[in-house]
């Protein structure tokens, strides 16, 4: 069977703490009590507070954004690429159209009716 442990003050081993070394940043009567904090509240008055942040370590932290593109930016590129994409697609599609003997070089077909301009420049 188990031995339930309870802590008494008898058996009590306390803890560790730290001790603070450094200047004290209270501000003497700066103390409210709770009624004031309330009343203070309901009206919409700012409780008096040093708003200074007081850090540990004072690390140069970079606040740019990594990329200070904005995201209306991104949409309009990814809509020009996406045309670009389509006209060099329908391009090429034109390209294989127009040359059908698969002359890939840009040179011109071997027989000139096969030209898509066909015959009608011939009888003119």
């Amino acid at each position: 069977m188990k031995k339930m442990n309870f802590q008494t003050p008898y058996n009590y081993k306390g803890v560790t703490v730290s001790v603070i070394n450094g200047i004290s940043e209270t501000e003497p009567d700066m103390a409210l009590s709770i009624r004031t904090i309330l009343e203070r509240y309901v009206r919409g008055i700012a409780p008096p507070v040093n708003m200074r942040g007081t850090y540990e370590d004072d690390v140069d932290i970079d606040t740019e954004p990594i990329n200070p593109i904005d995201i209306t930016e991104i949409v309009e590129e990814h809509r020009i690429l996406t045309q670009k994409l389509i006209n060099d697609e329908k391009q090429s599609k034109q390209r294989l159209g127009d040359n059908p003997q698969g002359n890939h070089d840009g040179s011109p077909p071997a027989n000139p009716s096969d030209s898509p301009s066909g015959s009608s420049e011939q009888g003119s």
